[in-house]
């Protein structure tokens, strides 16, 4: 009977602990990756161009409309100066998430971008897809229609 309650005890623990959560690295690396990407839209909004650079590697590319059809390295200050231009066109520029997804090394963002300039509100509609490396981004695609 001890036997039997011991084998009773061991089958439930083995259960217990084989239907345990499982780390997966992959997913924990993507799940940074999302926090990060959720931070950066923070710091766009709050205009804090120094904070957003720190997101991205010291030589990261970007494809954006804005730089042409092909990919650009950009360094911080490139990219600093580019924000801040944009903070003085459009004043109370900011970004609104409406899907963003993670997967691996790269997060894809759906958002939309309004402002004010020259007394116009404008919207538009913007996907970008961030490949990160290491914690940092050091891909940047950003589509839109300008």
């Amino acid at each position: 009977m001890k036997s039997l309650y011991r084998l009773s005890w061991v089958v439930a623990l083995t259960l217990v602990l084989g239907c345990a959560e499982k780390k997966n690295p992959q997913a924990e690396i993507a799940a940074q990756n999302l926090n990060s990407a959720k931070a950066l839209f923070a710091a766009f909004n709050q205009h804090d161009w120094n904070k957003m650079a720190d997101f991205y590697a010291k030589d990261a590319l970007f494809l954006d409309p804005a730089y042409g059809k092909t990919w650009v390295k950009k360094n911080h200050e490139e990219f600093m100066d580019n924000y801040k231009w944009m903070q003085k066109s459009a004043p109370d520029i900011k970004d609104e998430l409406t899907a963003i997804f993670a997967a691996d090394d790269k997060v894809s963002i759906q958002f939309t971008s309004t402002g004010t300039t020259e007394g116009q509100q404008w919207s538009i509609p913007i996907s970008t897809i961030l490949t990160f490396k290491d914690g940092k981004i050091i891909k940047d695609a950003t589509y839109y229609d300008k």
